[in-house]
């Protein structure tokens, strides 16, 4: 295992900061390379990730130190775990040979249960909050993607779209908000990326190439713009945290953004923060973070806006 303890200076960036500018703690978590890439952390410091096994991912828990396989039955040949929550109970999906996919939640003592919807062609969950409710996606050959709340072991019907977050007091955020019963659209086109327990919305405009990055604050309305790092094109964001704190990617792009130049952010009150890389990986992803400023993703020899290639290493931040 590796560390690197880099402090970030704002002020290099002609920012303002803190009298006391944070210092980042970069540590490789990928068990000496196994794990490619990690897509979120609990308070207690577990986290999902995946291997990169011949044709697609394979789902791991990272736990003490040690790795731990999510299994699956045989004929479910990848997976992926997308999201844990506080009490290590675990949620994404497997995919079959012939790309049909189920939904899955995995509970912290192993158990598996396939909570696919019985209609749908395939299914995948994104997310799951510190109750046990579980953010279901599903393509339906009737009524296309649609969106669902897996709840006291039944699926609650929210609607089109799709779903990629949910908070404490189950408020489900993605293409449009759903919360007991009501969907609110978004305005614009857009979706929303993730979401805290103080209903902070991380979303952006149109898509990644041409859209805003921001904070919405509900039923306030307020938003705080989230820029890309100065010099940078664009701006992603995957999490946050209960203080307001978001993670992602700043790039830069040219033309079709072929070959984007990624780095690891975190943004403090709208300011982007640069995540030191794990070197000699020049490029990262931040994907996840805990409420005690753990954050988790990938480095890699490149990265896009979404996922990590070419000796991709599983990456945790500390922010102390």
């Amino acid at each position: 295992m590796r560390l690197l303890h880099i402090p970030l200076l704002l002020g290099c960036f002609g920012l303002a900061v803190a009298a006391d500018p944070p210092t980042v703690t970069v540590v490789d978590i990928s068990q000496g390379g196994n794990v490619v890439a990690a897509d979120a952390i609990n308070d207690a410091g577990d986290v999902v990730g995946y291997l990169e096994i011949p044709g697609g991912p394979h789902a791991v828990l990272l736990r003490d130190g040690g790795m731990i396989d999510l299994t699956l039955a045989p004929e479910f040949v990848h997976s992926r775990a997308l999201s844990i929550n506080g009490a290590g109970q675990i949620v994404g999906y497997g995919r079959r040979a012939n790309n049909t996919a189920h939904a899955f939640l995995w509970s912290r003592e192993g158990e598996l249960l396939d909570i696919h919807p019985p209609s749908a062609a395939i299914s995948w969950a994104t997310a799951i909050n510190d109750r046990g409710d579980v953010v279901v996606n599903s393509y339906e050959a009737s009524s296309g993607l649609v969106v669902g709340l897996w709840k006291d072991g039944n699926l609650i019907p929210l609607g089109p779209g799709e779903g990629t977050a949910i908070n404490r007091q189950g408020l489900v955020v993605g293409t449009s908000l759903w919360k007991h019963g009501k969907t609110t659209a978004l305005a614009g086109e857009g979706r929303a990326t993730a979401v805290n327990d103080f209903g902070e919305v991380v979303r952006f405009y149109t898509d990644f190439t041409l859209g805003e990055l921001f904070l919405q604050r509900f039923p306030r309305n307020e938003r705080t713009i989230l820029p890309p790092l100065p010099g940078d094109t664009l701006a992603v964001a995957y999490g946050i945290d209960r203080h307001g704190r978001v993670v992602g990617a700043s790039l830069f792009c040219e033309f079709e953004c072929n070959t984007p130049q990624t780095r690891a952010v975190y943004w403090q009150d709208g300011v982007p923060v640069p995540l030191p890389p794990l070197l000699p990986y020049g490029y990262c992803l931040a994907r996840g973070i805990n409420d005690v400023g753990e954050i988790v993703g990938a480095c890699a020899n490149f990265c896009d806006a979404s996922q990590c290639y070419f000796e991709s290493r599983a990456v945790l931040w500390r922010i102390e």
